[in-house]
């Protein structure tokens, strides 16, 4: 069976949400709520089936939301599902970590302060626009009593074979769910993983021969020193670190990447870049210091680079944090409407 609206909230928020529900049902939307789950019914598959049987998820969001794990578990089902997620803010609050990140572009309701006296005129703003959506068909205002609504649920012979959905079970979901979402980390990985551009590749290969050149006398055509491939590889690999390190993080700040997620790639890029440049140095016959062994002059060349290129990207990403915050606060702040 079809709902209109799979209803979200806190325990502690149960009042305002029986008030919500019963304005809504009166503006003629069907309302999936916790309180729909029969005795012995397994809540976890009753949940999981009422969200996919839903058009929209509305969330009534307070401070306490910022701790809750079943609202990450319904947000991760809704988004796989693409259904429609609408917040409404009831306290003066703002959401946090994985809800910033997740909620900050949704367009909110916000109905604090004294939102049970506001509750009439956000059912009515949500039936007008799950009304209007795209392919919406919600009829209007139902004749019956309210609360004779909202205790007789249609039965499957009343509702209409298009709407009629088989319930999918919560292992089911969750399996497609942690497959999709296992997909998409492992697609942005490797995007984020070395993400160059072919025209930085060719800027290296051009500074790495320039290199080579400065090592040859002009007159005689001799080679004065070191080796030459070993100067074109180090001088090609230098030349992407410095591009990696300045411009990597424009990019993940472009492609909106969350902050531990940049971390985690940029690190895991200029790692790679700074060890290979380390073991050059370490290996080069014109860089190694002569009175200690190989060992000694590669384990010199690595802590060096990764030194070095630390520090720098502390400071990168440091400054990265703060842009990505402001710039979610500020889409947050945008997309707040007060009723």
């Amino acid at each position: 069976m079809a709902h209109d609206v799979f209803l979200s909230y806190r325990r502690s928020d149960q009042e305002l949400a029986r008030a919500l529900v019963e304005a809504m049902t009166a503006q003629g939307l069907d309302v999936w709520w916790d309180q729909r789950i029969e005795g012995g019914e397994d809540w976890r598959d009753a949940i999981v089936e009422g969200l996919t049987a839903s058009s929209a998820l509305i969330i009534l969001f307070s401070d306490e939301c910022n701790d809750s794990k079943q609202l990450k578990k319904e947000l991760a089902i809704a988004d796989t599902l693409d259904k429609e997620v609408i917040p409404i803010l009831i306290e003066d609050t703002k959401p946090k970590g994985h809800y910033l990140y997740e909620l900050a572009a949704r367009n909110w309701l916000q109905i604090h302060p004294n939102p049970e006296t506001k509750v009439a005129d956000v059912a009515g703003r949500l039936a007008r626009e799950l009304r209007t959506g795209p392919g919406r068909n919600i009829a209007a205002a139902p004749s019956a009593p309210v609360a004779e609504s909202m205790a007789t649920a249609p039965s499957a012979e009343e509702t209409p074979r298009a709407y009629q959905e088989p319930s999918l079970q919560a292992d089911t979901v969750e399996k497609v769910v942690g497959a999709t979402r296992a997909k998409e980390k492992s697609t942005r990985e490797r995007r984020d993983f070395l993400p160059f551009k072919w025209y930085e590749i060719l800027i290296a290969l051009v500074f790495g021969g320039l290199g080579v050149l400065g090592g040859f006398d002009m007159e005689t055509g001799e080679v004065i020193t070191g080796s030459l491939t070993l100067d074109a590889i180090m001088i090609f690999l230098m030349t992407l670190l410095v591009i990696a390190m300045f411009v990597f993080p424009f990019r993940y700040y472009f492609r909106r990447r969350r902050v531990w997620r940049a971390v985690r790639a940029y690190a895991m890029s200029i790692g790679v870049l700074a060890i290979a440049t380390g073991v050059l140095i370490g290996i080069h016959p014109d860089i190694q210091d002569q009175t200690v062994g190989l060992g000694e002059n590669l384990l010199y060349g690595l802590v060096g680079s990764i030194i070095v290129f630390g520090f720098i990207a502390i400071i990168t990403f440091g400054i990265y944090g703060l842009l990505h915050f402001q710039r979610t606060m500020r889409s947050f702040n945008n997309n707040v409407e007060a009723i």
